[in-house]
Parts: structure tokens; C-alpha cells; sequence
């Protein structure tokens, strides 16, 4: 009977706390990344949109759903295929052959940034989940 409460209380300690929020790393994209985001300017004001970035495997990393109004409000390229998630935990937007178009860099309270060459940053924030 002793072997069995030790073996019930070792298996307790052993499974994972459900209730624990699972931090956003490379080991566990694109689960703990998909959902809806917001895309916008840094500046109060800016044009914002959302996007959703998906579980699905594409060319260059995972499934993302974009509306139109995401490529002329914020000036997103329509090339945009698919994200990834970098070794530093930031979110990559990319074309269809791999190519690295934006890198958005972690930064405090969850938003993540990306400067584009010859444009203005952008901050992405998770707005919920829901990217099947």
C-alpha cells in the first residue's frame, strides 16, 4: 500500500499544472503563438488591423490569415506567406520562398516590434486565441 501512495503522489508532482499559462518559446510554436493579433503603428493613432496566425504548416513555417485592409493600412507586403518563430522567441513574417520580411522582437507586457527598412515600426499584440 505504501508503494501505491508513493507512486500516486509521484505522479502528481509529475503532470504538468494545467492552470499555468505556457510562456511563448520556439519549443512550443505555433501553439502557444496562434491566435489573433493586432497590427499596428507605434504611435497613438496609427492605422491598426488584425491578423491571424494559424497551427497549419505552410512553406517557411505556419498558416496566417490576413484581410486585405492589413496590406494598405499598416503597409504590410503582399508577399507575406507565412510566420515563423525565432531561437529568441521573435515572430517572423516571411514570402513564399523563405525570405524573412519582417522580425517582430519581443519587448515588455507581450507586444512585439519590427522597424522595416525605409518604413515605420509596427507592434504586434496577441489579442486572443483562435488560430486553428
Amino acid at each position: 500500500m505504501l508503494n501505491a501512495g508513493l507512486a500516486v503522489a509521484f505522479l502528481a508532482l509529475a503532470a504538468p499544472a494545467s492552470a499555468a499559462p505556457k510562456a511563448m518559446t520556439p519549443a512550443n510554436a505555433p501553439g502557444a503563438f496562434a491566435g489573433v493579433w493586432s497590427l499596428a503603428g507605434v504611435n497613438e493613432g496609427d492605422a491598426a488591423c488584425t491578423l491571424t496566425l494559424r497551427k497549419g504548416a505552410a512553406i517557411g513555417g505556419w498558416r496566417l490569415a490576413i484581410p486585405r485592409r492589413c496590406f494598405t493600412a499598416v503597409g504590410l507586403s503582399r508577399d507575406v506567406a507565412a510566420w515563423t518563430v525565432y531561437p529568441n522567441g521573435a515572430i517572423g513574417l516571411t514570402d513564399p520562398l523563405r525570405h524573412a520580411l519582417l522580425r517582430f522582437e519581443p519587448k515588455a507586457q507581450g507586444a512585439y516590434v519590427a522597424e522595416p527598412v525605409g518604413g515605420s515600426p509596427l507592434v504586434m499584440e496577441k489579442l486572443g486565441s483562435g488560430g486553428q
